[in-house]
């Protein structure tokens, strides 16, 4: 089990930080049936652009 938790709200109550959510990202080519249909290209996108914009963590990211 995990829980998301704004940095300073866990630090102020004493938890664990285990892990810090430095990017987010999400991609739509508008071309599926629905706005959100799965697509590989699509989910592929945003996963790069996701770690794109946590890459200022100059190589600490781990799996």
């Amino acid at each position: 089990m995990f829980v998301l938790k704004r940095l300073s709200d866990a630090e102020r109550d004493g938890d664990g930080v285990q892990a810090v959510i430095s990017g987010a990202g999400l991609s739509n080519d508008g071309r599926g049936q629905f706005v959100l249909s799965p697509n590989s290209k699509g989910q592929v996108l945003a996963f790069e652009r996701a770690y794109q914009s946590g890459v200022s963590m100059q190589g600490k990211l781990t799996t």
